[in-house]
């Protein structure tokens, strides 16, 4: 694959670079880095006739991811056209995925060993976000007082570190060295911002590492060992004081709910927020009631007394699939599903690949979509600015890895032969 000039290059890497190390710690970067690397694919397009050429190559080879991320999109302007009302502001969080394709090609541009640079800036990323939450005060129940921006993509960040060991050179140790505390990083991070939605994540991230990094995993030693590992990080997370009180606080406020003594705790809250968007898309199940009309939509909810006045304030639901299916109705389901699943299939196929390197890159991409998922059965992760801009940039990035690899081994094949 022809790879553009390094006086384009360079530009795109650095941006992405810029985004992953302090993005998260700086918000107003997050659109700057995106519109910054829009221009430059924009400039790339109009410079090099050959790239011209392969970005119509490109849409066309890996059309149903391209397509699958404008799921939301769709569904939201399908959504518009029932009720006749539109409202432009809405596309700005979508707009981010729908252009994948083009971010996808442009670092298809970037050489692969200076691809492979950007796992610095995630090392550097989740460094810099825990000395962040370290250094925080804490409230009254023990909290930092202001939680890191996106502390899910924080915990995505120590992951990356980790699983792109796969990536180095042979006995680099001193690389190994720095991943791993890297990765220790992103899971201390999620320890002590007492994130209970992080933790459900953690067993899939270390069965994505282990199957990754070792070697023969289904054997019966190496199973034990998996299982030993995750023995271990539970009965960690499990014996520590912050740990256990915030399991001892879900138990409490699931029983305080169940008994209707006080639906209004932090789990009561979600409970009743959970039933009310599956109660409206039940009533709206095409088309949904329509993303501005959410707010309204809950507070009707309040009035017909299914929910608290305290579940009706709260802006979202709480949860990625059933926001979606209340504001865009089966549209909307479909949409979430198609970018949750379709780069993860790409991603899955290539699991077992006999490339170290390659499985590294499909294991990234797929604690990246399973991240998102899990994370999204407590949150609604798309509905914040640096959300689609990190899916977007790590889903292109390991798939352009895993594309580029491919086509270095063709050719050491090619020549060996």
């Amino acid at each position: 694959m022809t790879n553009k000039p390094s006086y384009l290059y360079w530009p795109t890497l650095l941006t992405v670079i810029t985004f992953f190390t302090v993005s998260l710690l700086v918000s107003k970067l997050v659109y700057l880095c995106f519109h910054l690397l829009i221009l430059i694919s924009i400039i790339t397009f109009l410079v090099q006739r050959d790239a011209r050429a392969n970005f119509w190559s490109i849409c066309k080879t890996y059309w149903a991811i391209n397509l699958a991320m404008f799921g939301t999109l769709c569904a939201l302007l399908i959504n518009q056209l029932s009720t006749g009302s539109f409202d432009i502001y809405l596309y700005d969080l979508p707009s981010r995925l729908a252009l994948f394709v083009v971010i996808f090609w442009t670092l298809l541009q970037v050489p692969l060993q200076k691809l492979k640079l950007i796992k610095w800036s995630w090392i550097a990323g989740v460094v810099l976000c825990t000395i962040q939450l370290f250094c925080m005060g804490k409230d009254v129940t023990g909290r930092p007082t202001m939680l890191v921006w996106y502390i899910e993509l924080v915990m995505l960040l120590g992951i990356f570190s980790a699983l792109s060991i796969g990536w180095n050179e042979p006995k680099n140790k001193l690389t190994i060295g720095i991943q791993i505390i890297a990765g220790a990083c992103g899971l201390y991070s999620a320890y002590i911002s007492q994130t209970r939605g992080i933790w459900l994540a953690i067993p899939v991230f270390t069965l994505l590492m282990f199957a990754t990094l070792i070697k023969n995993w289904c054997s019966k030693r190496n199973f034990l060992f998996f299982g030993a590992i995750i023995l271990v990080i539970g009965v960690a997370f499990c014996t520590t004081d912050i740990a256990s009180k915030r399991i001892e606080d879900a138990k409490q406020d699931i029983s305080l709910y169940s008994k209707q003594e006080n639906p209004d705790t932090s789990i009561g809250v979600r409970f009743q927020i959970w039933q009310g968007a599956w109660i409206i898309f039940k009533e709206h199940p095409i088309f949904g009631v329509g993303r501005a009309h959410y707010s309204d939509a809950m507070h009707g909810l309040e009035e017909r007394k299914i929910i608290t006045p305290t579940a009706a304030t709260f802006f979202h639901c709480h949860n990625e699939i059933l926001y979606n299916m209340m504001t865009l109705g089966i549209f909307g389901l479909a949409g979430i599903l198609l970018i949750y699943l379709v780069p993860a299939y790409y991603f899955a196929r290539e699991l077992r690949h006999s490339d170290r390197q390659i499985r590294a890159s499909a294991a990234m991409g797929l604690s990246l979509c399973f991240g998102f998922m899990i994370f999204g059965l407590v949150d609604v992760m798309f509905m914040y600015k640096a959300t689609d801009v990190f899916y977007s940039f790590a889903a292109a990035i390991f798939l352009a890895h895993i594309v580029k690899r491919k086509a270095e081994l063709s050719l050491k094949s090619g020549l060996e032969s």
